[in-house]
């Protein structure tokens, strides 16, 4: 591949990962206003229902941006090897961290909705 290319491809695999996350943060918004307008009101079924929904949207687009986020690593390295002193804005590390945040996004979504459901007296 030319350099060109692996630029192009970086290019491209961060779009792909900041899509994913445009569409995790409107999956969680979505959730998050249903759990609050409708929450105390949703029967057990319901909230089994979409919860599952929601953690199956979200973990999909959690896994496309960390797999985007690991491709991009993969191709600045390539293009470090084409060309010495590239520098690096992202690794491994990037998508362990991104993928954390997200997660922790997923279970505080959760947690909200268990808060709605289950007020305290």
């Amino acid at each position: 591949m030319t350099e060109y290319e692996i630029t192009d491809l970086t290019g491209t695999t961060a779009t792909l990962a900041l899509t994913a996350i445009s569409l995790y943060l409107t999956t969680v918004s979505a959730y998050l206003y249903a759990a609050f307008t409708a929450g105390a009101r949703l029967t057990r079924s319901q909230t089994f229902v979409i919860s599952t929904l929601f953690v199956v949207g979200s973990g999909t687009f959690i896994y496309a941006a960390a797999a985007n986020v690991l491709k991009q690593s993969y191709l600045i390295t390539r293009l470090i090897e084409l060309q010495a002193g590239q520098p690096t804005y992202f690794s491994v590390i990037s998508a362990v961290f991104l993928s954390i945040f997200l997660i922790s996004g997923v279970i505080a979504s959760l947690s909200f909705m268990w808060n709605i459901r289950h007020p305290k007296t």
